[in-house]
């Protein structure tokens, strides 16, 4: 379990997105948990949530990993910290006794530990040096296929009310696809568009 900070990850220095690149890559989880609604990534909606966690589920799909989203929004934090916990569960069950790294906004992270030590699960804790050669130099920055077109379909069906996300959220994915997009042209060595 890691605790993330959604788009700051795009902007940060100190906590880059390559950062979970090498999370996933280091671990190589059989599933990845995602801070995600589950009933959106049934309709194959990856970045319809936050961005950091539409960035893991189109850098899973490229790698062939699958993904449950564990999110369940309520206008009550104990609430949603207890849906999250059960659905973490119940996604770690459908999946069988697998090797699971489950990823969420920092904010979740104390209260889904706290509920954890009465399920029945195994943690595979990770060395500090671990650590350090899955993320910051050693960790590769890449753009995972069809993620600027997802967020820009994920701001358009939030512009067309089929999400509750804002207008402002929608400029926001769009400003990211268009960064994602020039960032993969820089990696690839190409000029940007």
């Amino acid at each position: 379990m890691a605790g993330t900070i959604h788009s700051a990850h795009f902007t940060s220095r100190q906590f880059p997105i390559s950062d979970l690149t090498g999370l996933i890559d280091g671990f190589k989880p059989d599933c990845l948990l995602l801070e995600m609604r589950e009933d959106y990534l049934a309709r194959g909606w990856l970045a319809d949530g936050p961005a950091d966690m539409a960035y893991c589920a189109y850098l899973a799909v490229d790698h062939g990993i699958p993904i449950c989203g564990i999110d369940e929004w309520c206008d009550h934090h104990v609430e949603r910290e207890d849906r999250m916990f059960g659905n973490t569960l119940a996604a770690m069950e459908r999946q069988g006794g697998q090797r699971f790294l489950l990823l969420t906004g920092y904010s979740h992270i104390h209260e889904l530990a706290i509920r954890l030590p009465g399920a029945a699960y195994t943690p595979i804790p990770a060395s500090e040096d671990a650590m350090r050669r899955m993320m910051g130099k050693e960790a590769s920055m890449r753009v995972p296929a069809g993620l600027p077109d997802g967020l820009r379909q994920a701001a358009e069906r939030a512009e067309r009310g089929e999400t509750p996300f804002s207008r402002a959220w929608a400029r926001s994915r769009r400003r990211l696809a268009e960064k994602l997009e020039t960032d993969a042209a820089r990696i690839a060595g190409a000029p940007a568009s």
